[in-house]
C-alpha cells in the first residue's frame, strides 16, 4: 500500500527511532523487572520499601485532593499540569502525576501496591483508603481511565475471573462515565472520525488531541480491509508507529507516539506480539501463585490485570515497575 511504501522510504531516517525503542524495552525489562529481585531480598528491605511507599501515597492523596478542592472552589491552582509550565487542568483530580490521564494511571498503581502493602503486613485493606483512590480515579474524568475500564471488564471476562453480578456493576460504572461530558465530546467526534480522514479535511479539536491513535488504527483498518494481513497480524516494527503518525500528520521527524499503548502494540508488533505481551505479563503472576488458594491466586492477578488495562489506555513504563515488584514480592512469600 501507499504507506507502507511511505514507510519503507522513510525507513532510514527511523532506523535509529527502531533501534532506541528496543533499547527502551531492553533496559525497562532489565531495570524495572530483573533487578528489583536483587535489591529488594530481605524483611528488612520489604520493610522500608512499603514505608516508602505508604508515605508517598499519603502525599499524593494529600496534595491532589488539596489542588483537587481548591480547583473546584475557584480559590487557586495549586498544582499545574508541569513543573515547567503554568498550564491548568480545570476541576479535574491531577496531583503530582501531571496531566489527569497520568493521574490515572499513578492512582491505579497506587490501588495495586496498597494491596500488596496490606498482604505483607497482613492487615486489612482500610475502606477509606480504597474509597479515596477510587474517587481520585474517577475525578481525573479521563478519557483513558474509561476506555482502561472497557479492557479491565475484558480481561476479566477472558481469563474467567470475575462473576455476573460484579460484571454488571462494572458495566453500570462504565455507562455512567459515559456520560461525562468530556468523554461525550470524544465519541461523537469518533463517531465520524474515518469520514473526516477520508475527506482530507482538517481534524477537529478532540480527534487532534488523539491524532497519535487515529492514524495507526485507521492504517490497521484499511490494510484489513484490502486484505494486507501480515502487518496486522505480525505489526510493522519497531519505531513503525512513529513514522506512520509523521506521514499522515505531514512531519517526517520527531516521535510521535500514541498516548494509549494498545495501538502502538497492535501496530507495531501486530495482533500476534500484543497477545505476547500480555500472557508475558499474566504467566510470571500464574506461576508465582500456582501453590496458592484460590482468592489469594485472583487476588493478585486482578492487581495486574488493573495495571495492565491502564497501560493500554496510556503509555507506561508501570507496567514493568509493577511485575518487578510483585514477583520480587511473590518469590519473597
Amino acid at each position: 500500500s501507499e504507506t507502507l511504501s511511505l514507510i519503507n522510504y522513510g525507513a532510514n531516517p527511523y532506523l535509529s527511532r527502531s533501534i532506541f525503542e528496543i533499547i527502551i524495552i531492553i533496559f525497562n525489562i532489565f531495570y524495572f523487572v530483573i533487578l528489583p529481585r536483587h535489591l529488594i531480598k530481605t524483611k528488612i528491605d520489604f520493610d522500608y520499601f512499603f514505608s516508602v511507599f505508604k508515605f508517598f501515597l499519603i502525599i499524593t492523596l494529600l496534595v491532589g485532593y488539596l489542588d483537587y478542592i481548591f480547583a473546584e472552589l475557584g480559590i487557586t491552582d495549586l498544582v499545574h499540569r508541569h513543573i515547567r509550565d503554568d498550564v491548568g487542568v480545570g476541576g479535574r483530580f491531577h496531583g503530582l502525576a501531571g496531566e489527569p490521564r497520568q493521574a490515572a494511571v499513578h492512582m491505579v498503581f497506587n490501588f495495586s501496591m496498597y494491596i500488596l502493602y496490606c498482604k505483607y503486613f497482613r492487615v486489612k485493606p482500610r475502606i477509606l483508603i480504597l474509597l479515596l483512590i477510587v474517587l481520585a480515579l474517577i475525578f481525573t474524568k479521563s478519557m483513558s481511565l474509561f476506555v482502561a475500564l472497557i479492557f479491565f471488564s475484558l480481561f476479566l471476562v477472558i481469563f474467567r475471573m470475575i462473576k455476573f453480578k460484579y460484571l454488571i456493576l462494572l458495566a453500570i460504572i462504565i455507562f455512567f462515565m459515559f456520560k461525562f461530558e468530556n468523554i461525550q465530546n470524544y465519541y461523537t467526534k469518533l463517531l465520524v472520525a474515518w469520514e473526516i480522514i477520508e475527506s482530507g479535511i482538517d481534524l477537529p479539536y478532540h480527534l487532534r488531541i488523539i491524532k497519535g491513535e487515529i492514524y495507526p488504527i485507521y492504517d490497521i483498518i484499511k490494510k484489513s480491509l484490502d486484505f494486507d494481513l501480515v502487518p496486522v497480524i505480525f505489526g510493522h516494527g519497531s519505531g513503525s508507529v512513529s513514522a506512520v503518525n509523521n506521514i499522515y500528520i505531514g512531519d517526517y521527524l520527531g516521535a510521535r507516539n500514541p498516548n494509549a499503548q494498545i495501538i502502538r502494540l497492535l501496530f507495531e508488533s501486530g495482533i500476534l506480539g500484543t497477545m505476547v505481551f500480555v500472557i508475558s505479563m499474566i504467566w510470571p503472576i500464574k506461576y508465582f501463585t500456582h501453590n496458592m488458594d484460590k482468592k489469594d491466586k485472583h487476588l493478585y492477578l486482578i492487581t495486574m490485570i488493573m495495571i495492565l488495562s491502564v497501560i493500554f489506555a496510556v503509555r507506561s513504563s508501570i507496567v514493568f515497575m509493577y511485575l518487578g515488584i510483585i514477583t520480587t514480592f511473590l518469590h519473597f512469600n
